[in-house]
């Protein structure tokens, strides 16, 4: 069991996630990673030319030594698959809303949508938490140290706005070009798995 204390997750060229080094208890954070654990990383790369582009992805992690006593931290992410922006929509906005695990603290947020999107926003009940304006580029809340960010209500809305200037509706997709999404994704602990919320319900 390894228990990383870094990972990469972005679009820009360069980008590293530290985990909190200290739990607001003394403890720092980490993922348990057990021997054998699948994963994928997924990628877009847009070639403007004809010619063929080299494209190279690199992704790194760091440890905690061995015996060190952390506190579990996992991903929280949610997934609306029920997304549908009417053909020439112009401020189209869909939202899910979903419970966050009881007691649970987040110490960074994110949101994933695709180029049709003109703001994406993770609320707790009416206050917002992050926005983001820039859908290749998101950006990051981040709480590096206590307090870290609960949510007051229990849950997390994701509410995503987007314009669609084609004559055909858009419905959830992995093309960044014909389809949309609607994600929030971030890192929260004490965890013991990851959480998914799907069109609203959380599991497992």
């Amino acid at each position: 069991m390894v228990a990383l204390t870094a990972t990469a997750a972005a679009r820009s060229p360069s980008a590293e996630v530290v985990f909190p080094a200290d739990d607001g208890a003394g403890q720092p954070l980490g993922m348990a990673l057990a021997p054998a654990t699948a994963g994928y990383l997924q990628m877009r790369f847009l070639n403007a030319g004809d010619a063929p582009i080299d494209a190279q992805v690199t992704l790194g992690a760091g440890t905690l030594p061995g015996g060190t006593a952390y506190t579990a931290s996992a991903t929280y992410a949610t997934y609306n698959g029920n997304i549908d922006i009417p053909a020439m929509a112009i401020g189209h906005v869909e939202t899910q809303t979903c419970a966050v695990p009881a007691g649970s603290k987040f110490w960074r947020l994110t949101t994933r949508t695709h180029k049709h999107a003109t703001k994406a926003a993770i609320k707790d009940s009416g206050s917002t938490v992050f926005e983001a304006t820039d859908w290749e580029n998101p950006g990051a809340a981040s709480y590096p140290a206590a307090p870290f960010l609960e949510f007051a209500s229990g849950t997390l809305t994701n509410e995503c706005t987007y314009n669609n200037p084609t004559a055909s509706p858009i419905s959830d997709g992995d093309s960044a070009d014909t389809d949309e999404t609607c994600e929030a994704i971030g890192y929260f602990f004490p965890a013991a798995v990851a959480r998914f919320c799907f069109n609203g319900f959380l599991v497992p």
